[in-house]
């Protein structure tokens, strides 16, 4: 019996074959993302509009968004934010660390 051209199955074949190979390999995209902590200077010049963001931690994939979250900062260095809560503002948000996210590993 002669098998007659079917383009539909042949394609659907082809895809099932290239995921089969590609079965045991997870891709994930590389994304940079930083690491920030607010910290404040702990003495009794401490306020309490500084004291409620002690600690807080920010993961930023663009460290420039600190600006859109404390309007009046600034950066000091590429490491260091000024968040200038309010005027004689104290504290400093500091870059602990960049992860990288999304790597290649073999599947089970």
């Amino acid at each position: 019996m002669l098998r007659q051209h079917d383009p539909l199955r042949e394609s659907m074949e082809r895809a099932f074959m290239g995921f089969q190979a590609l079965r045991g390999v997870v891709v994930a995209p590389r994304v940079k993302c930083s690491v920030w902590r607010f910290n404040v200077v702990d003495d009794d010049g401490l306020c309490e509009d500084c004291e409620k963001y002690h600690g807080d931690v920010y993961e930023l994939d663009d460290p420039a968004d600190l600006l859109g979250m404390f309007e009046y900062g600034e950066f000091v260095d590429d490491d260091a934010f000024l968040p200038n809560v309010h005027p004689n503002c104290r504290c400093i948000i500091m870059k602990e660390e960049e992860v990288l996210f999304g790597e290649v590993s073999e599947g089970e």
